[in-house]
């Protein structure tokens, strides 16, 4: 134990002597300098992030790509404010002489991380990922209250504890986005499903393929789900370019990918939309690498030939 207080304190020691080495270079104008002089530390400071970033992953239960969005804006945060790490330039006067621990710092200079990455993934606004994290939180105690999971925790309970500037309507409306379920102002906002249908028809145009080159690709696509042929559309730049554009987090909650996101009979786990997406998004590329060894695609990308059969696909009510 005594051991780690010395380990701490030499950590403690070294960071602050570098927070300051960076903070006078900045001062004098030599930007490239100081970055250098972060980046020399790397080796010692991404450890000491990244352990932050697992703990605080872990406490708010991020999956995957959310911990991944919350990593990325952590370390902008790192390279931006680092340098005023114990630095009483940068503190409030009644802390001025107070040496902080590194994981302090980051952790208040990043507080706001955890919930932009939240609302970033579930498409909702801050001001909704801060109720969503006070239902999260008034969950969690409800269920150590009364021995039950947080799943079995009655709405009425969360709404009680949480007061009355929420209601049990917004609750469950915010746990539903939660779990994946697309809300019914982001339909509303996005589209109805038929909308969605009827701008890819407008867009279908091109000349039908060859039936020799139609079966070839018939056996290849396939593999592939309604819902694959969405994702291949988007990644490939088919589909309009104001979707092309949307991040996964806003992709997943359009009504037409919705729709072949329930109907996909392929997917075991429906909890994390995004995740499935990027799940699929590898299962299309290892079918697409299949085309380019089996169909000469000289044949099939001209005159909108392949945008029309994978169109006419994307529509086959009885697709895998």
């Amino acid at each position: 134990m005594k051991q780690q207080s010395i380990n701490q304190e030499n950590e403690k020691e070294f960071f602050t002597k570098k927070a300051a080495e960076i903070a006078s270079l900045k001062k004098a104008g030599m930007e490239e300098a100081a970055e250098a002089c972060l980046k020399s530390i790397g080796d010692r400071l991404v450890p000491v992030v990244e352990q932050m970033i697992d703990c605080e992953s872990i406490s708010f239960k991020l999956d995957e790509n959310t911990k991944f969005a919350y990593s990325d804006r952590v370390y902008k945060v790192v390279k931006r404010d680092f340098y005023k790490f114990n630095n009483p330039e940068f503190m409030r006067s009644e802390d001025v002489g107070i040496q902080y621990e590194l994981k302090t710092f980051l952790k208040s200079r990043t507080k706001d991380c955890i919930r932009d990455a939240i609302a970033h993934s579930l498409g909702i606004s801050q001001y909704n990922c801060r109720i969503l994290l006070r239902i999260r939180s008034a969950r969690y105690a409800l269920s150590k209250e009364l021995d039950i999971v947080e799943e079995k925790v009655p709405m009425e309970f969360i709404k009680e504890r949480m007061g009355d500037d929420v209601e049990i309507p917004t609750i469950v409306e915010l746990i539903n986005i939660e779990k994946g379920n697309i809300s019914l102002d982001a339909m509303r906002e996005n589209g109805t499903e038929e909308e969605s249908y009827e701008q890819l028809d407008v867009a279908s145009q091109g000349e039908e393929l060859e039936a020799g080159c139609k079966e070839q690709l018939d056996e290849i696509f396939g593999k592939l789900s309604q819902l694959d042929i969405l994702i291949l559309m988007k990644k490939y730049g088919f589909l309009s370019e104001e979707i092309c554009r949307l991040e996964a987090c806003d992709f997943v909650i359009t009504p037409i990918f919705q729709r072949l996101f329930q109907a996909d009979t392929s997917i075991r786990s429906r909890e994390n939309p995004v995740k499935t997406m990027y799940a699929k998004s590898l299962k299309v590329d290892k079918v697409l690498a299949e085309v380019n060894g089996k169909v000469n695609m000289s044949d099939v990308e001209g005159k909108g030939c392949l945008f029309r059969y994978l169109v006419e696909r994307l529509k086959k009510e009885n697709s895998k």
